[in-house]
């Protein structure tokens, strides 16, 4: 005999099944990241550049990220008779950073532009990349300084530098050409009492700064050199994969709203 509390017709439902550790992984990683709550990686992006750069300008006279300056340089050295002393880097740099961006298009176009599996492949990526001129520099007769180590730190950051645009986050739109954040933060109309997006402009050239900076002292360092200072720029690039892979998603932004 049946109780009035228990339903008519026996529920046919079963409970949903608990999800694997690799699926659950697996959703983690294709939810796509909250921009708001990035500012930790993006920032670490800047810096990167400014440490990455400098690197390359102190040991090779040529820059890997900022490629206005190579363009400019590049033609210069066409323009003489013969061509100058570092036009065959240059020319790798401008090389290798063309095929960076290429391959990130494309790594974009099939990951989505903001999966947290997109943004921590890309710095995984990179700090392999740089990794290996690491190794090459150490073990073979290619120093930080050859067109082909050139060439892989500038493909590394054509990576980045297509990976931080479609990210669509404004103040952080690019991390590696910073002139036209400098004119976006000067020719805001509340300057100097900048908002939130005028702040995170100013910590993001702030943060190129700082970056440069630690290049600079860790390539004059006798103990660590150039080879070490790019040991340092793919540990970080590490680092900054895992900030990507366990940061906030939009999802959980949602949530914690709901809530409130």
């Amino acid at each position: 005999m049946t109780s009035e509390t228990d339903p008519l017709i026996p529920s046919t439902t079963t409970p949903p099944r608990e999800l694997t550790f690799l699926e659950r992984a697996r959703r983690h990683l294709s939810e796509d990241v909250s921009i708001d709550q990035s500012v930790a990686p993006l920032a670490l992006q800047c810096a990167l550049t400014g440490l990455i750069d400098s690197v390359s300008w102190s040991t090779a006279a040529v820059w890997v990220a900022f490629q206005t300056g190579n363009m400019v340089q590049l033609s210069m050295g066409l323009a003489s008779t013969p061509p100058g002393p570092h036009f065959q880097i240059r020319a790798a740099s401008i090389a290798g950073f063309m095929l960076g961006c290429l391959v990130s298009g494309r790594i974009v176009a099939r990951a989505g532009p903001k999966t947290r599996a997109r943004c921590a492949g890309i710095a995984l990526a990179q700090a392999i990349v740089i990794a290996l001129v690491v190794v090459l520099s150490v073990t073979t007769r290619l120093g930080a300084v050859e067109p082909a180590t050139v060439a892989l730190l500038a493909f590394a950051m054509g990576l980045q530098a297509v990976s931080a645009s479609r990210l669509s986050s404004a103040p952080f739109a690019t991390t590696v050409a910073f002139t036209a954040t400098l004119s976006s933060i000067l020719s805001d109309p509340t300057f100097p009492l900048l908002g939130r997006q005028g702040g995170l402009r100013v910590l993001s050239v702030v943060m190129l700064f700082a970056g440069a900076a630690l290049g600079q002292l860790l390539v004059d360092s006798p103990q660590i050199g150039s080879e070490g200072a790019l040991g340092v720029a793919a540990a970080l690039e590490g680092v900054l994969a895992l900030l990507w892979a366990v940061g906030h998603g939009q999802l959980e932004e949602r949530s914690a709203m709901g809530s409130r």
